[in-house]
């Protein structure tokens, strides 16, 4: 849900984009803000690409790696909120 949720968020964004133009917020923050969604978006789409090829083959070291890409996905999108 969370990746269909960025999908509508990133389609959407143009409609957004015009209205913060008027709020006079700075182009480089728009700018910060959008590279880290689309950063955001893609790898929470490996993290469903991962879910949807392993299903219930997960073991120690792919549990590792799939938490470690889900971190830094949350710290990506995180670092967007701000």
């Amino acid at each position: 849900m969370g990746f269909l949720g960025g999908v509508a968020a990133a389609i959407t964004r143009t409609w957004a984009e015009e209205a913060i133009k008027r709020t006079g917020i700075a182009k480089s923050m728009i700018e910060t803000h959008e590279a880290l969604a689309f950063v955001s978006l893609g790898i929470f789409g490996v993290l469903l690409w991962g879910r949807l090829v392993l299903r219930d083959k997960f073991r120690r070291k792919t549990s590792f790696s799939y938490f470690l890409i889900a971190a830094i996905g949350l710290g990506t999108l995180s670092a967007k909120g701000r």
